[in-house]
Order: structure tokens, then sequence, then C-alpha cells
């Protein structure tokens, strides 16, 4: 449709005596006012909207789940040792480091080394 409206009024540019030089010049330089180009000029472009996400504070997002990790540790405090661990170390200190093979096994009532 508008190609043809645009043929049409090239022709009547040309009926009334305006040169092809003429003509391509003007429309070149944009002096010539058609209904093509005024709906061109209003008809509306559609492009395709890009996606835009949500900005975001990594900072922030990474101190949110740092501070729950930190409040969520328990101190675990030392063991107190045993009187059997406090006897295989004191042995091992007699033997000058020398021990082979130290096993601790658990009985009932108690402790075996």
């Amino acid at each position: 449709m508008e190609f043809e409206e645009a043929k049409k009024e090239l022709q009547r540019e040309l009926d009334k005596g305006v040169s092809l030089d003429e003509l391509r010049r003007k429309i070149m330089k944009g002096d010539i006012d058609t209904k093509v180009s005024k709906q061109l000029k209003t008809k509306g472009r559609f492009y395709i909207e890009r996606i835009t996400r949500k900005k975001r504070d990594i900072l922030n997002l990474v101190n949110k789940f740092t501070s729950e990790a930190v409040s969520r540790k328990h101190v675990v405090e030392p063991k107190a040792p045993s009187l059997l661990e406090l006897c295989s170390k004191s042995k091992e200190d007699q033997d000058a480091g020398h021990t082979l093979s130290k096993k601790i096994y658990e009985i009932e009532n108690g402790e075996l080394l």
C-alpha cells in the first residue's frame, strides 16, 4: 500500500515537470513531504523490550547469610582429658615417643588402653 502511494506521488511530481535529478535531491535532503513519509513518522515501531533484572546489592546478600552462619556456630570447649588419656600421655613421655601402636577400647564399665 505505502509503496503504491509513494509511486503515485512521484509520478505526479514527474507529471508537473520536475526532473529526476531534482526529485532525487529533494528526497535525499528530505524536502518532500508526502503522505507516505508522514505515515512512516507517525507509525509506531515495535521493539522487543529488554528483560530487566532486579538490581541486587551483592555485599548485602553475602553479609545476610554469613551473619546467620556465624550466629549458629556453637563454641566447642575442649574436653578435659580422662584419667586413661593422662596415663597414656605419661607413658609416651617415658618411652620418648617410641610407641608403636596405641588403641583405646571401650568396655561396659570403662576404657582399656
